[in-house]
C-alpha cells in the first residue's frame, strides 16, 4: 500500500531514531463513510513481508 502523508518537517540528529504510528482513522480532518460491514485491515510485519517508509 502506497499512501502520501500531509506535508511536514523535522530535521533530525543524527543517531535519533523516528517512531511511526499507523492509525487507521482521522475523524476530526477527513470525513469518514461508514461501511459495512467494516473492512479487515491486516499490517504484515515479518520477514516474508518487509516493510519500509522511504523519507
Amino acid at each position: 500500500m502506497i499512501f502520501s502523508m500531509l506535508p511536514t518537517s523535522y530535521k533530525f540528529t543524527q543517531g535519533h531514531r523516528v517512531r511511526i504510528t499507523v492509525a487507521f482513522a482521522d475523524t476530526d480532518n477527513f470525513e469518514t463513510p461508514a461501511i459495512a460491514p467494516a473492512p479487515k485491515v491486516c499490517l504484515l510485519m515479518d520477514n516474508a513481508h518487509m516493510s519500509y517508509v522511504e523519507m
